[in-house]
């Protein structure tokens, strides 16, 4: 997630505005801590650990609805990806806690998310690469 984040903001970084700039910020943020708290989580085992790591997992998801929606909003505007990957961005949450609440599959929605992502990322750096350059 983390290396997909970096990927976007380096494509798209001259087009992002504020907007872009913010979002950018908040979600990378937001998906190191919940990457530091996966990682410290597995490392340790103990009941007290746990329920302090969970508070602030709980505290840190809900940012989600902040984080990805400004994203996939600077996305949009941005126009350098296909449109989808910025409504992919603004609908994540939703999908994500619906699919987690009802079935339990919201780390599969992650995961597609992010492939999704890495798709779009890679066809556009393709398409940059074989586009010529004007010579004025």
């Amino acid at each position: 997630m983390l290396g997909a984040l970096l990927g976007l903001r380096a494509r798209q970084a001259p087009a992002y505005g504020w907007l872009g700039t913010a979002g950018f910020a908040l979600a990378l943020v937001g998906s190191t801590l919940l990457c530091a708290i996966t990682v410290i989580a597995i490392i340790t085992q103990d009941a007290l650990g746990e329920a302090v790591l969970a508070t602030i997992f709980v505290s840190v998801v809900p940012g989600w609805l902040i984080r990805f929606p400004l994203l996939g909003i600077a996305t949009l505007r941005a126009r350098v990806l296909p449109r989808w990957v910025g409504v992919l961005l603004i609908a994540y949450f939703p999908l994500f806690g619906f699919l987690l609440s009802s079935y339990g599959w919201g780390g599969i929605a992650l995961g597609l998310l992010w492939l999704a992502l890495g798709y779009a990322l890679l066809s556009a750096r393709d398409a940059a690469v074989q586009r010529p350059s004007r010579v004025t």
